[in-house]
C-alpha cells in the first residue's frame, strides 16, 4: 500500500480508529493512581499513519513487549514520564513514548490511551 500515488505512511492495528476499536482496560502505577484508558494494538507505523505525532521517546521496538506509548493526558493523569513503570490491567509495561492526545472514537471527550506493539511490520 506504501507505493500507491497518495499514500502518506501505513500502519498495522488490531482496532479500527472512529468505530470504538481497541478494548477498555486499566492503567496504574505503583503509587496507587488509576485511569481508564483505551488500549489499542499497532505496529510501530500505526500512530504516524493515524497523524498522531510522538512528543517524548520513541515507538516500541519490534519484540519489545513491554513497551509502551502513552497519550500526553494519561501521561498528565497519572503523573509518569519516560521510564515510567505502568501496569495496564494486569501486565506491567515501561512507558518508551509519549503521544500528542488524539481523538479516536468520541469527538468530545478524549480517551486515555496506551499503544502497545502489534509485532507485524512489512
Amino acid at each position: 500500500m506504501r507505493a500507491v500515488p497518495g499514500v502518506a505512511q501505513v500502519g498495522l492495528s488490531q482496532t479500527r480508529p472512529m468505530v470504538g476499536g481497541g478494548y477498555w482496560d486499566e492503567a496504574s502505577t505503583a503509587s496507587g493512581k488509576k485511569a481508564d484508558i483505551s488500549v489499542h494494538h499497532g505496529s510501530r507505523r500505526f500512530i504516524e499513519a493515524l497523524g498522531v505525532p510522538l512528543v517524548a521517546g520513541r515507538m516500541a521496538l519490534p519484540g519489545e513487549k513491554d513497551g509502551a506509548v502513552i497519550g500526553e493526558n494519561l501521561a498528565r493523569a497519572l503523573e509518569v514520564s519516560l521510564g515510567a513503570q505502568l501496569k495496564v490491567g494486569n501486565e506491567p509495561k515501561t512507558v518508551v513514548g509519549i503521544a500528542k492526545t488524539a481523538q479516536y472514537s468520541d469527538l468530545h471527550e478524549p480517551h486515555r490511551v496506551v499503544y502497545l506493539p502489534f509485532d507485524y511490520e512489512q
